[in-house]
Order: C-alpha cells, then structure tokens, then sequence
C-alpha cells in the first residue's frame, strides 16, 4: 500500500513539474515598449486625413529648421495653451507646439501627445 501511494504521488509530482516546463517554455517575451521622444518648434503645415487618397493625418513640424513628420491617430491626445482637450482641427500652421511621439516599427513617427504653447 505504501509503494502504491508512493508511486502515486511520484506521478503526480512529474507531471505538474513536466506540465510547469512545458508552460514556461511557451512564454515569449514582451515587446519592449516604445521610446518616447519629445520635441518643439512651430507647426509647418497640417494635413487632414482623406480615406479616397488613402492618407492619414501629420503635421509637418519645424524644429529649428529640421522639419519632422508625425502621423496624428485617434489615439493622440491634444491639448491647448491652458492644458484642455482640444482637437485635431484645431492645429494650424504657425502653432508653437510640443510633440511626444514614437517611431514605430515601420519607421513612422506616430503622436502620442501635441501640446500647443
């Protein structure tokens, strides 16, 4: 009786150890997240997304004469001179802003967050 509940519990004990491996080796690690990068200047031109053009919404940004282009989603958040929500529409050229934006895997600058000073 003793060897049967030994061999019993032995069995048990490899398998939730055979069971634990085989999880932990179908785990596959998290993608790092995205580096957020900031920068200033004044809003070089807006551009509104057009779904027959296939185009999506950017600004044009100057940054001291380095112009950067960044794709504006549903997902970004804008904000005005006194820090309240406010919308795409209302970016226009000549707009001293500061943009947070990512660079995704493709390689385009998306917004995450334009705040207009």
């Amino acid at each position: 009786m003793k060897k049967l509940l030994f061999t019993l519990i032995a069995a048990a004990f490899t398998a939730v150890c055979f069971t634990a491996v085989c999880y932990a080796q179908d785990e596959t690690p998290a993608a790092p997240a995205a580096e957020e990068i900031s920068k200033s200047g004044i809003i070089d031109s807006v551009t509104v997304a057009n779904a027959e053009e296939d185009t999506q919404s950017q600004i044009i940004l100057d940054e001291n004469g380095t112009k950067i282009t960044v794709a504006v989603q549903d997902t970004t958040t804008i904000y005005d001179a006194d820090m309240n929500a406010t919308e795409f529409i209302n970016l226009k050229k000549g707009d001293k802003v500061t943009v947070k934006y990512t660079i995704s895997a493709d390689g385009v600058n998306e917004a995450v967050s334009i705040n207009l000073e």
